[in-house]
């Protein structure tokens, strides 16, 4: 596909510092608390003009075509909202994998709703941006966001995460290896096979429950996000925690082994992201970051490993 010059845009992956799942309501969903960081693992868009209809193709991993592509699904959804009949034309480079918990399609469909507002001169506010895309998945409304946010009820509820007014406070330079082992992890199943422990837990009195009480009152998640801000290299990992690993880590030992693998390259902390199969551990150091995906791509060379850093700025749209 030949692409006229147009803009660019880097959609990047995600992370879930925290992730608390409540049971599962009357309409079938689950209302969620989370702390959402979105990383330096990205996928690339290139959106170029064309006169009718949306182009797209894809390079890099494989992800569906035309209107099964949340890119293009996206795209007609803006053109649509907009009442737009010019068209374009979209090239995505695929290095998020599916099916892994780190929001790589929302965070393409987010993307290219960014840059066709810039294309199609909507002059669109993020806001009004997500609202038209929001319908087509709850955690699109995150990119649209600030790198650092929290989630709560069933995904569309995003507010940034930033420090008290008036307060200064230093953010432990966190260093991040991401490891995928190869394995679609498919967040509907997960949701249902938590609803499916929790059950039997509950009828078993000699288990532990896994249903924590929900939803956390308005205190209980302002002292959450009050620690997490305050957190240092020592008192991150008391604050991790998901409520996906119990479902994941048994139905996928090689799931439970990557976060073993990071455990034992010296991350001070290690945990699932969103429903997996991806995990990511904690370094202190871009040397020991690197030391450790080293060491574990040599042991596993069929898994996807990363270095990544936290973002502490929202990716812009280029023009190229």
């Amino acid at each position: 596909m030949r692409l006229r010059a147009g803009f660019a845009v880097s959609a990047p992956a995600k992370i879930n510092w925290l992730l608390r799942v409540g049971p599962k309501e009357p309409d079938g969903y689950h209302a969620i608390f989370s702390i959402v960081q979105q990383v330096s693992l990205f996928d690339r868009l290139l959106i170029g003009a064309r006169r009718r209809g949306i182009e797209f193709s894809c390079r890099g991993l494989s992800v569906p075509a035309g209107r099964d592509n949340l890119v293009v699904r996206a795209a007609e959804r803006l053109q649509r909202e907009a009442r737009i009949a010019e068209g374009a034309t979209i090239r995505l480079t695929k290095r998020i994998p599916v099916g892994a918990g780190l929001g790589g399609g929302s965070s393409d469909a987010a993307a290219v709703a960014l840059a066709l507002n810039r294309l199609w001169k909507l002059g669109w506010s993020r806001r009004r941006l997500a609202e038209a895309v929001a319908p087509l998945g709850s955690d699109i409304a995150l990119f649209f966001s600030s790198p650092l946010s929290v989630v709560e009820g069933t995904g569309g509820a995003v507010r940034p995460l930033r420090a008290p007014a008036g307060r200064n406070i230093r953010r432990p330079p966190n260093w991040l290896v991401i490891v995928y082992p190869n394995l679609f992890s498919s967040t509907a199943e997960a949701y249902r096979a938590l609803d499916r422990l929790r059950r039997h837990r509950r009828a078993s009195s000699r288990l532990p429950s896994l249903s924590p009480r929900f939803p956390l009152t308005p205190r209980e998640r302002e002292i959450i996000i009050s620690r997490f801000l305050r957190r240092t290299r020592t008192s991150l990992r008391p604050l991790l925690g998901n409520d996906f690993e119990p479902v994941i880590y048994g139905a996928f030992p090689a799931v439970r082994g990557a976060a073993r693998r990071l455990a034992q390259a010296g991350a001070t902390g290690v945990l699932l992201s969103g429903s997996g199969s991806a995990v990511f551990g904690v370094f202190a150091s871009v040397r020991s970051a690197r030391a450790a995906a080293e060491a574990i791509q040599t042991a596993e060379p069929a898994w996807g490993v990363w270095v990544a850093r936290p973002l502490r700025r929202v990716p812009p749209v280029r023009v190229v």
